[in-house]
């Protein structure tokens, strides 16, 4: 059975209660009443501060370089210490320090190793020994710093391969970069680097370059995994194929170490352990390389490593897919809340205000790359962009999605579903109708659409509607000659879509005995009916608007 050995700040009261309820859920019968009472009595003789330390065993354990120069420092008295519980034992090696017994940097580096009970076999989703059984275990946290861990063990072994690990001489220029490791290796918890001890006997270079592969993969791997914090925490599963690419990364690596004789390597055990969680918790089939007899080969990390390129770009991918999704959210919750202000405006200069801030929120929408014709914002905007105020200066931009909500409501309208609606024309327009049944009208400005006109011609009961739009014309020869026709009773001119040249139309219109009507909002119905209503109801022979 193996248990991990947490970092030094979990505390060693974890890992006894971490390796006990490994070994009492693997073994029950491995502790029976009497040696858990012979336990407990020893836990309260321990508390208590009658604590007898156990005879030291032979065989001293080498700490990682730590002096800023990147040689050995002063040899620390360590050695290894027996733990019993029960009838089982495990061996720790300890430094002696003036507070206690610690455990030295090599034991946090690789997990206790009970001497009974099964190995790591069975992958099947079923409750098991895991490092989560200890309470509220961050897993997030862990893997983080295995992170750091992996990354300087992987460039450790590549300055190992490239440029070789310094020899005894102090002038030796490749200590410089030892110290540098060194010392980044202190600032992480558990942090031993076997390339750098002085005291570990190195394995041919192709060895070390491998572990330097499997290094890097399963730090790719722990870096993917993070990306998405549910996923490092265990609160959602990633997909399942990731997760075997994760186990693969983990045994590939354990096999590389154990090719010259390392074992447990603490960052391959948590990985190991966090697939394993992660398979129980959402109940998730990892078919390969989670057995000690079903181990990856590290020579194929070429083909790993691709996969974690293309698993990169995919989550990659599915990060920005929903920034960009939570961004349109908030644009269109803007849009909605400013829409609801313009209809409760009272005044014009909020309404202008408003739709001030519309047309900034577009540029934005533009801008990010979003198309104007997005159906709901589209469904949003077609009520409102009928009554743009004429004040309001509009941009590109804009107007790429107000033409596109234009012509959304134009499809919409002429589809067949809605061809056999009864559609009623507003009061404004019903009052309107009145003065303008069987009359011509002309209307000048903008993009002429002709369902749009045809609903227009509709609602005023029009005997015909002349839509002249402004950029198809850049003379004004072909508009004075429709305006002039003797059929034609009245002009609407659209402001927003105007330019100074129309004053010469306007005084030709009225010169010619014809009503003269700026339009200075858009061009609905309603809107178009209010400002006729407004202006020329008596000419027409109604009167204004209440």
């Amino acid at each position: 059975m193996l248990v991990h050995m947490p970092e030094p700040s979990a505390g060693i009261a974890v890992a006894i209660r971490a390796l006990l309820e490994g070994l009492l859920s693997s073994s029950p019968e491995a502790l029976s009443e009497e040696d858990l009472r012979d336990l407990a009595a020893w836990l309260l003789e321990r508390a208590a501060g009658r604590h007898v330390e156990p005879a030291a065993t032979e065989g001293d354990v080498a700490s990682p370089p730590s002096s800023g120069d990147g040689a050995a420092e002063a040899a620390r008295a360590t050695s290894l210490r027996p733990l019993r519980i029960g009838g089982n034992e495990v061996v720790i090696p300890v430094v002696d320090t003036s507070g206690g017994a610690r455990p030295s940097p090599a034991a946090v580096d690789r997990p206790i190793v009970a001497a009974s009970g099964p190995a790591r076999d069975d992958m099947r989703p079923s409750p098991g020994v895991a490092v989560s059984h200890v309470d509220q275990f961050d897993w997030g946290g862990a893997l983080r710093i295995a992170l750091e861990r992996l990354e300087l063990k992987a460039e450790a072994c590549r300055l190992v391969v490239e440029v070789g690990r310094p020899e005894e001489r102090a002038d030796d220029p490749r200590r410089e970069w030892v110290a540098k490791v060194a010392e980044r290796a202190r600032t992480i918890d558990g942090c031993w680097i076997w390339a750098i001890d002085p005291e570990f006997e190195l394995p041919d270079d192709w060895q070390v370059d491998l572990c330097a592969r499997a290094y890097e993969n399963l730090e790719e791997c722990l870096r993917i995994v993070t990306s998405v914090p549910d996923w490092a925490a265990i609160d959602a599963p990633p997909p399942r194929e990731l997760l075997q690419d994760v186990a693969e990364a983990q045994s590939a690596l354990r096999a590389a170490l154990l090719d010259f004789g390392l074992r447990d390597d603490v960052d391959q055990f948590t990985a190991f352990s966090w697939v394993r969680e992660q398979a129980r918790e959402n109940q998730v089939y990892v078919e390969r390389h989670m057995r000690v007899d079903d181990a990856a080969d590290p020579g194929r990390w070429g083909d790993l490593a691709e996969r974690l390129v293309r698993w990169r770009s995919h989550v990659d991918a599915k990060q920005r897919e929903g920034a960009a999704a939570r961004e349109e959210h908030r644009l269109l919750g803007k849009l909605r809340f400013e829409a609801g202000k313009i209809a409760a405006a009272t005044s014009e200069s909020e309404r202008c205000e408003r739709w001030s801030t519309v047309v900034r929120t577009l540029d934005e929408w533009i801008a990010g790359g979003r198309p104007p014709s997005n159906v709901e914002l589209c469904d949003l905007l077609e009520g409102l962009v009928e009554d743009l105020p004429s004040e309001v200066v509009t941009t590109d931009a804009a107007d790429l999605v107000f033409r596109a909500v234009a012509q959304r409501a134009a499809l919409v309208r002429s589809s067949p579903s809605d061809a056999a609606e009864v559609r009623r024309p507003g009061p404004m327009a019903s009052e309107a109708r009145k003065l303008l049944s069987g009359r011509v009208m002309v209307m000048l400005g903008g993009e002429r659409r002709a369902v749009e006109e045809q609903r227009l011609c509709e609602d005023l009961g029009l005997r015909e509607l002349r839509w002249i739009g402004t950029r198809a014309h850049r003379s004004l020869d072909p508009l004075a000659e429709q305006i002039l026709r003797p059929e034609v009773d009245l002009v609407v001119m659209l402001v927003r879509f105007s330019d100074h040249a129309f004053a010469d139309l306007r005084e030709m219109t009225e010169r010619a005995g014809k009503v003269w009507v700026r339009a200075r909002g858009g061009y609905g119905s309603e809107r178009i009916a209010h400002e006729i209503l407004e202006q020329a109801s008596g000419r027409l022979g109604g009167s204004a608007p209440r």
